[in-house]
């Protein structure tokens, strides 16, 4: 009996092309038609004051002992409602009456989707 290649155990991987924590931007969408259509989208990226839930912190956050402990003080984790303002100088994130500053390339480590 011969296996074709669909048939081939996964060695590990997930037996379909999703990955958890993979998230593909549909081509051709900007940052407001993504919020328009509820899809997750980074921190850093956003361009007016909005309230907006924390889903989840990349890979490159994960392993920033920094930015971690700044996110947990101000209790900025994943399911927060927190309100986001964007200025030159980065991103002010807000959450009971706690704000802090992170730069773009700091917050764009964090994934929020609209409230």
């Amino acid at each position: 009996m011969t296996r074709d290649q669909n048939s081939q155990p996964s060695r590990g991987r997930p037996a379909t092309p999703h990955r958890p924590g993979v998230h593909i931007k549909p081509a051709g969408q900007t940052q407001d038609q993504l919020r328009l259509r509820g899809i997750d989208r980074k921190l850093g990226l956003l361009q007016a004051d909005e309230v907006v839930t924390v889903r989840r912190l990349t890979e490159g956050a994960q392993r920033d002992p920094v930015l971690l402990q700044r996110l947990h003080a101000a209790k900025i984790i994943p399911g927060a409602r927190v309100t986001a303002t964007s200025d030159d100088h980065g991103v002010l994130i807000t959450r009971s009456r706690v704000t802090i500053r992170l730069t773009r390339k700091l917050a764009s480590l964090v994934y929020v989707s609209p409230t």
